[in-house]
Order: C-alpha cells, then structure tokens, then sequence
C-alpha cells in the first residue's frame, strides 16, 4: 500500500486584533432567511452523544453537563436508537410524578421511563432541510412543541440513519436572540421542586 506525500501548507502567525469570524459590528451571524444547514449539527463532523436506555436520568443528566448538550439519543442492545431524552424530560415535572405514583427514588427512575419513545419521535428528511431556511426549522419546532428536531437520510434500499440535530437553544444563540424562552429549563432539582411547590 503507497502513502501519498502531502506537501507541509503555507502558515503564518495571527495578525494582531484578529476576530473569530468576520462580521460587522451589530451583524448577527445568522438569520431567519439563512440557510437552515447553517444551524443543523451535523452528525457527519459532531458524533452524537448517546445513552443507554437502562441507565439512571441522574447519570444521562451528568453525561449531558459533560458533553455540554441538552439531548442524548438512547440506545439499546443493538446500538440502534430506541429514544431520545432531553435535559427537559429529566428536570420538569415527569420524573418527580412517575417516582410518586410508583414509591421510587429519583436515582431508581431509568432513562426507558422517561425518554421519548422511537415511535413517537418525528424527524425530518435531509433533502427537506436542503432546500429549507431557519425560519422552517423555528416554525417546525413549534409545531412540533419539541426542543430538539432530528434530521434523517436513508439508502435506495430504504434504510435510514440520523444524520442530524436542529436544537431550539442553538438556534437561538445563533439568531443573537440569547436564551429562547421556550427552552427555559429548571437548572437543578431542587430549583424544579420549589417551583413546583410554589
């Protein structure tokens, strides 16, 4: 087997002042009117971080802060998605009540029990997002009621993957709108059961 002989690029020190990204000041990044791809995590170049479906909420919820993401897909023995689970679904209101009506602890409530089901996941198609600008994937989310929209391809054989993740907060930082108050979340549970109570 050959090995190619790259040639070493030309290279050269940071010029002083230099930004991260050329923009004017006041100019946002992204728009509504941009192209949606602009904001889509692409799992091509951004491996998804997943989650076994048997394990503790409190670990998935460690496991997000680690990986600093919001959303873990869930996995079986097979590795093939069976869920999604959200930082969401772990601090509202469901964990609390299915540990009430069922007399566990929080660290007994599995990601299976809370996540939301394959079945019941809705997704968008690759050639869909293509041809589609933010303003979509925004009004798709709200129809949708949902943080998070998986994006997915498939073969001629029909066999299909996900490919991607257009998440609610992302696109709301991008847009320079800061937190988006639709995902506004309790940070702890402590905080979500005094608000709870309140």
């Amino acid at each position: 087997m050959s090995h190619q002989e790259y040639a070493t690029l030309s290279f050269a020190a940071l010029k002083v002042g230099t930004p991260y990204y050329l923009v004017e000041p006041g100019e946002r990044l992204i728009r509504e009117d941009s192209p949606a791809l602009k904001v889509m995590t692409d799992f091509h170049h951004i491996p998804p971080v997943t989650v076994d479906e048997d394990v503790s909420i409190e670990y998935a919820l460690k496991k997000m802060k680690l990986a600093g993401v919001r959303l873990l897909l869930v996995t079986g023995e097979d590795e093939r998605i069976t869920g999604i689970i959200s930082a969401c679904d772990i601090l509202c209101e469901k964990p609390v009540k299915l540990a009430q009506e069922n007399k566990l602890s929080h660290a007994q409530i599995s990601v299976k029990m809370i996540m939301l089901p394959r079945a019941e996941i809705r997704a968008v198609h690759i050639m869909s997002v293509k041809n589609a600008e933010v303003g979509h994937i925004i009004q798709t989310l709200k129809t949708l009621e949902r943080q998070h929209l998986l994006v997915v391809d498939e073969d001629k054989q029909g066999r299909q993957w996900v490919c991607g993740l257009f998440s609610s907060s992302q696109i709301s930082r991008q847009l320079g709108r800061g937190e988006d108050p639709l995902v506004t979340m309790p940070r702890s549970l402590a905080e979500m059961q005094s608000q709870l109570s309140a």
